[in-house]
């Protein structure tokens, strides 16, 4: 590595030392995160980055749990939340260990990210209990990211006054979604699901492995398929729905297994999906 030498004012100072304790992280490291999010924006946006966009030129979207802001050229800042509470480690909580609940949560935003073709760039994790508890979750979550994603994790908020007895987790993607490819659903379609729908006691092994997932993905990219949807705890039969009214159809359902936190797809094509591991469940009229 090569070192250089960085002056900054007495807030900016500050404020690299508040992210790089958040962060667990040294300065240096805090630096090079800051500077690498920078750089990546740098290749995907254009040569020169800042927000000075005018406001007028921007045009939102707003899908389920996520936020598109459309820069044009088919780009995307996409913003995407998953928030958990009552389950975890503290006194009323459903019990269940940090660590699977970091993996669970890790994978709902892999899912819901892959399915919406979004290249993540930085989690922002805030949660409603003390700092020791949050740092612990945070350790363990940072983890289970960089199993799945490139993205960067940060804690940005805990609570600062009152001893809590629930817990309560709130992750925050920041990233790139590629606008030229298109999530659309057709008339005509089968429906597929791929991967396990499990509501309650779920174990590591539920959580769909990354590269087999974005195998599936790859079926939207390459045109096999017309779109994929992430099944989460409002069901099947409401995802099936929600893709039967984007392509104008009718939704025939054969069957409806219920719902989860993105341990499983929907994918709907044309094209006979079941030698990808895909079972069809229904079709849209």
């Amino acid at each position: 590595m090569k070192s250089i030498t960085v002056r900054l004012n007495e807030s900016m100072a500050k404020k690299l030392d508040e992210v790089a304790r958040k962060t667990l992280s040294s300065k240096s490291d805090a630096v090079r995160s800051a500077l690498a999010v920078y750089f990546s924006l740098l290749d995907n946006i254009g040569f020169y980055f800042k927000p000075s966009i005018p406001i007028k030129n921007i045009d939102m979207e707003f899908e389920r749990n996520a936020a598109y802001f459309d820069l044009g050229n088919f780009i995307s800042v996409a913003v995407l939340n998953v928030t958990y509470g009552g389950v975890g480690e503290k006194e009323m909580d459903e019990k269940v260990e940090l660590a699977l609940v970091s993996e669970v949560m890790a994978n709902q935003l892999f899912v819901e990210s892959a399915c919406r073709f979004i290249d993540a760039k930085a989690i922002l994790i805030s949660t409603g209990n003390e700092y020791e508890y949050s740092k612990k979750f945070l350790l363990l979550f940072s983890k289970s990211i960089k199993r799945r994603f490139k993205a960067e994790t940060f804690l940005i908020d805990h609570e600062e006054v009152f001893k809590t007895h629930q817990t309560f987790l709130s992750a925050t993607l920041l990233g790139i979604r590629d606008m030229s490819l298109k999530n659309v659903p057709k008339r005509g379609d089968a429906i597929y699901l791929w991967g396990k729908v499990v509501k309650k006691e779920i174990k590591f092994e539920d959580l769909p492995d990354p590269l087999e997932l974005l195998k599936i993905v790859e079926l939207v990219r390459s045109k096999v398929a017309n779109a994929i949807f992430p099944v989460k705890m409002d069901g099947v039969e409401s995802v099936a729905n929600y893709a039967a009214s984007i392509a104008g159809g009718k939704l025939m359902l054969y069957q409806n297994p219920g719902g989860c936190p993105a341990t499983a797809v929907l994918i709907c094509s044309s094209n006979d999906l079941e030698k990808f591991g895909c079972r069809k469940i229904g079709e849209i009229n």
